[in-house]
């Protein structure tokens, strides 16, 4: 699930980058990385469709991440799309908070880079196992070499860094990118576009006081899980980007979707009640919306996360319990004009 701070400092806060280096490193033992380079026009995703009698919602599922350079045929897409009435891009969950006073925001930013900072002279070393630090160390001279700070930071800030570094080295991007270019063809195909938003405001002190009640063991965790997801995941996900993108809808759900962890173990600051809250109320939003378009449109489109289309409880499914009925997944090089709606 994705949040949003605001405003731009909150941003700037949770994003600062500090670079770092860690000198007794073995250099022989770090894997070369190269951005990954995918060749040739990929045949493109499949598509999902949820069915009201002659009324239809397709669904587009994208994965998170994907290679920078992977391209795929989009023409299917397009077209369903030149067809629909109704476009719902991806749900969008914001959590604000106002820093109004200029002096209050300048003390929260020396707390938040206290907060970022190991306190008492010690380091990353301190709080893993030698077998752990010496993963970490490797991770540390593959992906982020020149960082000299890192070894200061709190676990849960390194984990970040080291996720930044690993997804630049490889070329790998979010998949906003595509739903912007949907959201431009749906504007000029003057679609009806209905955005699902829900915002609620925090105060920042409790988001620093989460960050101060982390346990040593929560911020070792965070730095572990980070690390197995480098070691084990990356490729899995490089390669389930290509699945999606050949749009072999059989070997999307025989295979599963690699579980990257968050790169800022965000599950320890996101399981509040009010994180919980925004979560329901935006899927709720969304199930109603789409419910009414399923009535109203012959067709609609809608862009969603694969995990909500896959998985059992996702919101593909609670939309067919319902009692609409799910039909495909479809592939896309399938769709042309003369695709029966």
């Amino acid at each position: 699930m994705r949040f949003l701070l605001t405003p731009a400092l909150l941003v700037l806060l949770f994003s600062t980058i500090v670079h770092a280096e860690n000198k007794n490193t073995d250099r022989s033992l770090i894997k070369p990385v190269e951005e990954v380079v995918v060749s040739g026009r990929r045949p493109g995703p499949p598509l999902w469709q949820i069915k009201n009698g002659e009324n239809t919602l397709w669904i587009f599922a994208v994965v998170d991440t994907m290679p920078r350079s992977l391209e795929w045929d989009s023409s299917g897409i397009d077209h369903v799309l030149s067809n629909a009435q109704q476009y719902f891009p991806p749900i969008e969950r914001r959590l604000s908070a106002s820093i109004l006073n200029p002096i209050k925001a300048i003390g929260m930013l020396r707390r938040f880079n206290k907060l970022k900072k190991i306190p008492d002279g010690r380091t990353i070393k301190d709080y893993l196992s030698a077998q752990e630090y010496d993963k970490f160390s490797r991770l540390k001279a593959q992906y982020v070499p020149n960082n000299k700070k890192i070894e200061k930071l709190a676990p849960v800030f390194a984990a970040d860094e080291l996720f930044k570094g690993a997804k630049k080295e490889y070329g790998l991007v979010d998949a906003h990118k595509i739903s912007k270019a949907i959201y431009k063809l749906a504007k000029r195909n003057k679609l009806e576009i209905t955005k699902i938003k829900v915002r609620e405001k925090i105060e920042p002190k409790p988001l620093f006081a989460a960050i101060e009640n982390l346990s040593e063991t929560d911020h070792s965790t965070c730095l572990s899980l980070v690390m197995e997801t480098l070691d084990d995941e990356i490729s899995s996900l490089i390669d389930y980007s290509l699945l999606w993108a050949d749009g072999d809808p059989q070997a999307l759900i025989d295979n599963s979707i690699p579980r990257l962890q968050d790169s800022s173990c965000a599950d320890f600051f996101l399981n509040s009640e009010q994180a919980q809250r925004i979560i329901h109320q935006s899927e709720e939003s969304w199930l109603n919306e789409t419910q009414k378009a399923l009535e109203k449109n012959g067709s609609s489109f809608a862009v969603l996360g694969l995990h909500d289309v896959i998985e059992s409880n996702g919101l593909l499914s609670r939309l067919a319990a319902r009692g609409y009925k799910i039909v495909g997944p479809v592939r896309s090089t399938d769709l042309n004009t003369s695709y029966s709606y």
